[in-house]
């Protein structure tokens, strides 16, 4: 086995492993993202359970106020305030996935042209 084999063999498990980081990193940043989403869709769903009805007309309940209104967008805000920052965040580890996956391709087309 000469030394271009042996860099060859290398660069063939480097490609491996970084691809197969990127794409760990990518599956992890999927459910990542699924249970955030979930978690604010839980979260606005006990939001729109806890409010009175905006548009639609009922006798017994009494016109929405100001306060209301307020109080309404400030549950709002609160249950976005854990979701958004989570999500924004991603992007650190999306990039590092993309590298990853692109550090794996250079080094297998490297190791294939030392093949050659």
């Amino acid at each position: 086995m000469t030394a271009t084999d042996k860099a060859a063999a290398v660069l063939f498990i480097v490609a491996c492993l970084a691809e197969l980081g990127g794409v760990i990193l990518i599956v992890r940043e999927a459910r990542r993202a699924a249970d955030a989403i979930r978690r604010y869709q839980h979260g606005l769903e006990v939001w729109q359970g806890n409010r009175p009805p905006l548009y639609e007309v009922h006798e017994q309940r009494a016109p929405v106020t100001m306060g209301d209104l307020y109080t309404q967008t400030h549950s709002q805000m609160a249950v976005l305030q854990g979701t958004v920052p989570e999500l924004l965040d991603a992007r650190v580890r999306v990039a590092t996935a993309a590298l990853l996956l692109v550090l794996g391709i250079v080094a297998g087309t490297v190791g294939n042209f030392l093949t050659l």
